[in-house]
């Protein structure tokens, strides 16, 4: 994803309006009028999953499709309009990335079981008077 950065919505409208008539000057410029830190890169930010992205970045970008320049969109940053170059499928989880969320279900499972059999056998050992229980307690 690309994107330009101004700190007006003049200027980007400006910019929309360029991108009109020349869809293939994104790179130049967000290189010219881009205030972002990738502006020098022709404002390259990069791929980005799902919940990486500040909202309202997010939701114009996915809502795009590859190829396809947004309309004007606010942050505190100031007025973005962004381009989504490619889109790449949405990877699984590794075995290895999902190796220590295993391992903590594992050892809950595990730990709740123990418990679990824990209670049943103090249940299963207790005696209860229900006659004594039932009846005031005298001093002795």
């Amino acid at each position: 994803m690309r994107q330009i950065l101004v700190p007006t919505s003049n200027e980007a409208r400006d910019v929309r309006r360029r991108l009109l008539k020349e869809p293939k000057s994104f790179e130049v410029l967000a290189r010219s009028l881009s205030c972002a830190p990738e502006a020098p890169t022709g404002g390259l930010m990069g791929t980005f999953a799902r919940g990486q992205l500040p909202p309202e970045l997010e939701a114009a970008a996915f809502a795009l499709p590859a190829g396809g320049t947004s309309d004007i969109v606010q942050t505190p940053f100031g007025f973005h309009v962004l381009r989504v170059e490619e889109r790449a499928p949405e990877r699984g989880t590794s075995l290895e990335e999902a190796q220590g969320a295993i391992r903590q279900l594992l050892a809950r499972q595990k730990s709740d079981r123990k418990i679990r059999e824990f209670v049943s056998d103090l249940l299963a050992r207790a005696k209860v008077n229900h006659a004594a229980a039932d009846s005031p307690s005298r001093p002795s």
